[in-house]
């Protein structure tokens, strides 16, 4: 299921920046997406209180799950930099 984005959110985006920041809600790198707290697949709104900063690692490696969405549980250990190995 490909997420569409609700009619506003453009707006309501740069609104989740002015009022939370830049900094990415789950690791701390900086922010270029805004992500939900609960996914709206599954029945997350798209208020404020459910929207937070995010990069786009942290964004789309959580994808609609439930999984790891607890802010300060598992964080990357300090010295990952990056899952590729090349």
């Amino acid at each position: 299921m490909t997420w569409k984005a609700p009619p506003g959110w453009r707006k309501l985006r740069a609104k989740v920046f002015a009022t939370k920041g830049r900094q990415c809600f789950w690791c701390g790198r900086t922010a270029t997406t805004v992500d939900h707290v609960i996914p709206a697949a599954a029945g997350g709104g798209h208020g404020l209180e459910n929207l937070v900063p995010a990069c786009g690692r942290c964004n789309f490696g959580r994808g609609a799950s439930f999984g790891n969405r607890m802010r300060g549980q598992n964080p990357p250990p300090a010295t990952w930099a990056s899952s590729r190995r090349w």
